[in-house]
């Protein structure tokens, strides 16, 4: 008999021009107090992330920042990542960015709550068997889709090889897209076209 594997995304998007104004809500709902915000320099310098801590600091909710994100996230940037939630004393995740922003806190989520390397959980490894601290998860672009996916992709430098890492317990809970309009020109074009040439 085949053994059947199961497709299932059941996370709700929240949607609406200005949707990040209602971060500090969602945060309050997922019964967050101190975020790690978990992003990259390009949303840094492009400006993104101001109105995303505006929001928090206009509700007073402090946060702790990891901006080092890297396109095909390594496992040692996550272990950095994870280290910062530990010791800002942090309870959730706040991604922001594309695909590696979600990848990354994702797997810092895995790691807080369960012993060892992101690479231990490997589908087919070891079980993750806790859910991931509350995570909100912003997209700045529109090609990846991974706000909605159980899965995180991450690289293991050793052998030079993307690991895919997933359960339900890495699902965002919330994801919050941000208004189109608000991104730089070339992040907008660029998006759709790696979605077709892979």
């Amino acid at each position: 008999m085949v053994k059947l594997q199961v497709f299932e995304t059941p996370t709700a998007i929240k949607h609406a021009p200005g949707a990040v104004e209602n971060l500090a809500d969602e945060a309050r709902r997922l019964e967050g107090r101190k975020p790690l915000l978990v992003t990259d320099q390009g949303v840094v310098k492009a400006g993104l992330l101001d109105r995303i801590v505006g929001s928090l600091e206009k509700e007073k909710i402090t946060f702790g920042l990891f901006d080092r994100v890297v396109g095909n996230p390594p496992v040692e940037l996550v272990a950095e990542g994870t280290k910062i939630y530990q010791d800002n004393e942090c309870d959730m995740l706040i991604a922001v960015g594309g695909g590696s922003s979600m990848d990354t806190a994702k797997a810092i989520g895995v790691e807080v709550v369960h012993d060892g390397s992101i690479l231990e959980y490997e589908y087919g490894k070891k079980e993750i068997t806790k859910r991931i601290p509350p995570l909100i998860a912003i997209p700045t672009t529109s090609g990846t889709g991974s706000e909605v996916t159980l899965w995180a992709v991450i690289t293991d430098k050793k052998t030079a090889i993307l690991r895919t890492i997933g359960t339900m317990a890495p699902l965002p809970l919330s994801p919050l897209p941000m208004k189109r309009d608000f991104f730089p020109p070339l992040t907008t074009g660029r998006a759709p076209l790696r979605r077709r040439t892979g």
